[in-house]
């Protein structure tokens, strides 16, 4: 399982972690503050 944390959504690092995490067959969990930002629609 891989938790990404970021407080506005949009941190690219973490976005592009939680994509490649699910691309090998991982669970995700994000944590954002505000409304989610790009985050939100992975």
């Amino acid at each position: 399982m891989l938790i990404g944390i970021t407080t506005c959504g949009d941190a690219a690092n973490v976005c592009a972690a939680l994509q490649a995490a699910r691309s090998r067959g991982l669970r995700t969990l994000g944590l954002a503050g505000e409304i989610g930002g790009t985050m939100k629609t992975l």
